[in-house]
């Protein structure tokens, strides 16, 4: 968990003036309607980004929308 933090928080410095789409990690459905939210409306940098699709939980520890569309970055 401290590992997880650690690299959190070097991330946000590479990409600062992000949003935080994960209020609680327990709340799943919350953090992808925040996600979804953010995307939505205008972010360019979201942190803790969360989606599920066809079953799949996915979670990003950064998603940045460049001129490319939106990437994301995960540890491990």
């Amino acid at each position: 968990m401290d590992a997880g933090r650690e690299v959190g928080l070097l991330a946000r410095k590479l990409f600062p003036g992000g949003m935080n789409a994960s209020a609680d990690h327990f709340d799943v459905f919350s953090n992808v309607r925040k996600t979804r939210e953010l995307m939505n409306h205008g972010a360019y940098t979201i942190y803790e980004a969360v989606f599920l699709f066809d079953g799949c939980l996915v979670m990003a520890d950064i998603l940045h929308r460049g001129a490319g569309g939106w990437r994301g970055r995960t540890e491990g």
